[in-house]
């Protein structure tokens, strides 16, 4: 059997003295099927953890974004909704009977009725 392949000498540690004492010092170890199979399973684990980490972290970033915006979102509507209902106060005092029959005595020169007007309707 050739163990030259599996197997080295080191010369530089052969005293001469001494009958042939060589070390053999191993140089590459065979690789088993085993080996080769559970390294290659732990660098998938590693890979797919590492898939969900970054995943894991880029959807917390995603949600924070979204966070934010919701709450500039909610300002913009109260603000929007504030400014509704002053507007809204002021139509109704724009659109009040009191206000429309000051303005039309005064700048138009109208007088009241003393009595009420009638409706004629189409049925009479």
């Amino acid at each position: 059997m050739d163990y030259s392949r599996i197997y080295k000498y080191k010369p530089e540690e052969v005293e001469p003295d001494d009958e042939e004492q060589t070390e053999l010092v191993e140089s590459e170890p065979v690789k088993s099927k085993d080996e080769k199979h559970i390294r290659f399973r732990l660098l998938l684990y590693i890979f797919i953890i590492s898939l969900l980490v970054i995943g894991y972290v880029g959807n917390a970033i995603k949600v924070k974004s979204l966070l934010k915006e919701e709450v500039k979102l909610k300002k913009k509507l109260e603000k929007l909704d504030n400014n509704n209902r002053i507007l809204q106060t002021e139509i109704n005092k724009l659109e009040s009977p009191e206000r429309i029959t000051l303005i039309a005595v005064k700048k138009f020169g109208m007088i009241k009725p003393d009595v009420p007007p009638k409706i004629i309707s189409e049925k009479q």
